[in-house]
C-alpha cells in the first residue's frame, strides 16, 4: 500500500542579522516532529519588512506546499500549536501573543474592524477570558497560518500582497495589516485562535 500523502507546510521567516537560540530551538523541534512534510525558507529583511515577506509569498508559490506558516524570529512556539491552528481548516488564522507601545502599555497581536470600516486595537480584557476562535479585522504575521489558496488569489509581486502604506484615514499601515485588509476585499476571514498562547520577546518576554 502506498504511504498516504502528508499535508505539507511552508515556514517562512524574514530573519535579522542574528536569530535567537530559542527561536531556532522551537524550530528544530517543529521540523523533527515529522507529522508534516516541511519546507522552511529564511529570508534576510531590508529597509522594507514588506519586500522581504512578498518574496517569501513567491518562493511558497513555487512550492508544491498547502500551507503558509508565517513565524516571527522573537516568537517561541510548540509543534501541538501548530497542530491546533490546522485543526480549524480555515483560510487565515492567528495565535496569540502580545507586544508593547508606548508606556509599556501591553496589549494583543491583533486588530478589531469597527462598524465604519477602519482598524481598532483591542484591550487585553478582550481576550483575558476568550477561550472560542475569534472572528476578527486583522493579524500579525508572527505566528499565523494561511492557506495555499490565499496567495494564489492574491498573487506576488514586489508591492503585493504585503505593503506599508497610509490607510484610508490618515494612519500608517503595516505591511500585515495591509495583507489582511487584501484577503478580507477578497472574501477570505481573519481568525484568532485565543488557546494558541505562543511568547513573543520584545527585549523582554511578553506573556
Amino acid at each position: 500500500m502506498s504511504e498516504e500523502k502528508k499535508t505539507s507546510i511552508f515556514i517562512g521567516y524574514v530573519h535579522p542579522p542574528m536569530i535567537l537560540h530559542y527561536f531556532m530551538e522551537c524550530m528544530y523541534v517543529q521540523v523533527t516532529d515529522k507529522k508534516y512534510d516541511m519546507v522552511v525558507q529564511p529570508v534576510g529583511s531590508g529597509p522594507n519588512i514588506s519586500t522581504s515577506r512578498n518574496h517569501l509569498v513567491e518562493r511558497f508559490l513555487d512550492s508544491p506546499c498547502d500551507y503558509f506558516l508565517a513565524i516571527d524570529t522573537d516568537i517561541s512556539w510548540h509543534p501541538e500549536q501548530v497542530d491546533m491552528l490546522m485543526a480549524h481548516d480555515k483560510d487565515i488564522v492567528s495565535g496569540l501573543y502580545h507586544s508593547h507601545g508606548e508606556k509599556a502599555i501591553v496589549w494583543p497581536v491583533y486588530l478589531k474592524l469597527t462598524d465604519d470600516g477602519f482598524f481598532e486595537r483591542p484591550k487585553l480584557s478582550d481576550v483575558e477570558n476568550a477561550t472560542e476562535l475569534m472572528s476578527v479585522g486583522a493579524v500579525g504575521m508572527g505566528f499565523c497560518l494561511i492557506k495555499r489558496r490565499v496567495f494564489e488569489e492574491l498573487g506576488a509581486s514586489n508591492l503585493w500582497p504585503f505593503a506599508e502604506i497610509m490607510g484610508v484615514n490618515g494612519k500608517y499601515q503595516g505591511e500585515d495589516i495591509t495583507f489582511c485588509a487584501r484577503a478580507r476585499e477578497k472574501g477570505f476571514e481573519i481568525y484568532l485562535d485565543p488557546n494558541v498562547k505562543v511568547m513573543h520577546t520584545k527585549l523582554m518576554p511578553v506573556f
